[in-house]
């Protein structure tokens, strides 16, 4: 008889244990599973650069084509490897920005030309893409700056008179339709 209980007192105990071991690891999936995505646009510009050099991203949060793009609203791509080959150079824009409007300066070194072969924009679960010539629907280039080749989706940028460059394309209305669509 005391061996029945001491066998029914250990079955118990082991249910007992087992149970609190599975409601822990159900606890740590429901929160593995209910982390929410930062709140972040990435922009990865697929690209062949055959030099050296640096971009750099501005961004607004208004539509006012007058304020000025500044400094304190830009991301440095970071240092960029000449290639023969396409590369992905990627800006993660902080956190909570939402932009309406952005500006690529598309390096201050000497490039013959510079290849653009997709614009991918991620934010939360949702992206948009844009490939090749459909790139230049939604950024309009300073000509002063940059010469436009649509056709074969290429940019060339335009020594200054100081011997500098800085070739930069701005966003239109068109692609502060496409962030409206990411945003929401």
């Amino acid at each position: 008889m005391k061996a029945n209980k001491l066998v029914l007192m250990l079955f118990l105990t082991m249910a007992l244990i087992g149970c609190k071991n599975e409601e822990k690891v159900e606890e740590k999936l429901d929160q593995q599973v209910e982390a929410p995505k930062a709140e972040v646009f990435t922009f990865t510009l697929n690209a062949t650069i055959k030099a050296d050099d640096d971009f750099q991203i501005f961004f607004k949060e208004d539509n006012d084509a007058q304020t000025p793009y500044e400094e304190v609203n830009s991301v440095w791509s970071g240092a960029i490897k000449g290639n023969e080959n396409a590369q992905d150079i990627v800006f993660t824009l902080p956190e909570a920005v939402y932009p309406t409007q952005i500006r690529f300066d598309f390096g201050q070194k000497k490039q013959d030309e510079i290849l653009i072969n997709s614009l991918k924009i991620d934010f939360k679960d949702k992206s948009v893409t844009f490939k090749g010539a459909e790139f230049f629907n939604f950024f309009t280039p300073d000509e002063n700056f940059v010469k436009v080749d649509k056709t074969n989706s290429k940019i060339m940028p335009v020594e200054q008179k100081d011997g500098t460059f800085d070739p930069m394309l701005y966003s239109n209305t068109d692609f502060t339709t496409e962030m409206s669509k990411l945003a929401q």
